[in-house]
């Protein structure tokens, strides 16, 4: 994989943590020697990302992750991301920065128009990923990196 792709991958969800130790202790589970085991259950959802890692990261890396954004057609929580970022001080940020449209959709393999959802960075283990279906022009995808970085 290299930064710019879009892929498909099972993308945890970030807002069930309350949740996570009610789930792991209806699923524990007690064996003949008494000994309880806990499963790990991981609430996510299948959807397209934007692969935002370097590649020299993905060559150099021995724990084989990737630093991606999700994506969304739900092109609301485009204009409340471009609200988010800019009362947060984020000048070079626009919702033509964020959407994915026309020929870039067309190029990304997604079938509708999208959004890059950049305050969701979040780590993949490439296990994750389930298949390439595009990439983003390397235009966007440094400036999406950009923004990212003012995070830091």
């Amino acid at each position: 994989m290299n930064q710019g792709e879009v892929w498909i991958a099972k993308v945890p969800y970030s807002d069930v943590s309350d949740s996570i130790d009610s789930i792991a202790d209806a699923l524990t589970h007690t064996n003949k020697k008494k000994s309880r085991k806990r499963y790990v259950l991981v609430l996510g959802d299948i959807r397209p990302v934007l692969v935002i890692s370097r590649d020299e990261y993905h060559k150099a890396s021995s724990h084989s992750s990737i630093i991606a954004c999700p994506i969304t057609s739900n092109l609301q929580r485009v204009i409340k991301m471009y609200r988010t970022l800019k009362s947060a001080g984020f000048s070079g940020v626009t919702p033509g920065l964020l959407r994915i449209t026309g020929s870039e959709r067309i190029q990304a393999g997604l079938d509708r128009d999208s959004a890059i959802v950049i305050l969701k960075v979040t780590t993949l283990n490439v296990n994750q990923l389930e298949n390439k279906i595009g990439e983003l022009p390397d235009t966007k995808v440094s400036s999406v990196v950009k923004i990212v970085k003012e995070f830091f």
